[in-house]
């Protein structure tokens, strides 16, 4: 480490490492040890802690959700009948807000 705090890393060892131009990560993983990673390297280990399973789980939930939605606005929608909107009370609304 050079006075500045700076610490150089071997070309043969960016070589192997495929680091050569990239953007790195350092953490303190504890006393005396610094890990340095690649952001698609710091990416990996952050999607590791989320298996695919809860990935999908999560979709699946969120679709669940709109399905819900959807036929609850089915329902109200059915409950108000077919009427006809009130064009009158929708050109009061657009008036007001200066549309």
């Amino acid at each position: 480490m050079n006075p500045k705090g700076r610490t150089s890393i071997p070309a043969t060892t960016r070589r192997e490492t495929e680091i050569e131009e990239t953007v790195l990560v350092a953490h303190v993983e504890g006393p005396g040890r610094i890990v340095i990673k690649t952001c698609e390297a710091v990416n990996k280990s952050i999607w590791a802690l989320f298996p695919a399973t809860q990935v999908a789980d999560a979709s699946a939930g969120v679709r669940s959700l709109r399905v819900g939605d959807r036929e609850l606005s089915d329902a109200r929608f059915a409950e108000r009948g077919h009427a006809e909107p009130d064009l009158a009370a929708l050109e009061a609304l657009v008036a007001k807000l200066g549309l």
